[in-house]
């Protein structure tokens, strides 16, 4: 959490459409693969945030952006990570703050035709037996 990579962008891009990104399969040659990687990484920008409600605040104000950046994908890893930290029990604010996080990114898809991307860790814990 807490730490996006460049190079694992990279490795996505190159995987899902490797005739496209990829230089070594680049239907139109390595030095095309390469600039359209290095096109995705300077159109790629990165925010990190140390609580949920600085978050919330920035998905609030994030149309004039979109708008004047013409962005077309947003991005959020590890979405229950700041709600984790925020609100240490599993409860009622937790659960709100995920859904309001969830409601914004949904009017800004629904809005500006976006693509919305959402991951979150997962983990669980096991007693001694494993159960």
């Amino acid at each position: 959490e807490k730490k996006f990579s460049s190079h694992r962008l990279v490795e996505i891009a190159k995987g899902q459409a490797p005739s496209w990104y990829d230089p070594e399969h680049c239907v139109e040659g390595q030095e095309v693969g390469t600039l359209r990687l290095q096109q995705l990484l300077m159109q790629t920008q990165v925010a990190q945030f140390d609580r949920t409600q600085d978050l919330l605040e920035t998905l609030e104000t994030l149309e004039s952006q979109l708008i004047q950046h013409r962005i077309g994908m947003i991005v959020l890893d590890s979405v229950a990570a700041l709600a984790r930290a925020d609100f240490p029990s599993a409860g009622l604010a937790r659960t709100n703050a995920l859904i309001s996080q969830a409601a914004i990114l949904k009017r800004l898809a629904d809005a500006f035709d976006l693509v919305v991307l959402v991951t979150n860790q997962v983990t669980s814990l096991y007693d001694q037996q494993g159960q």
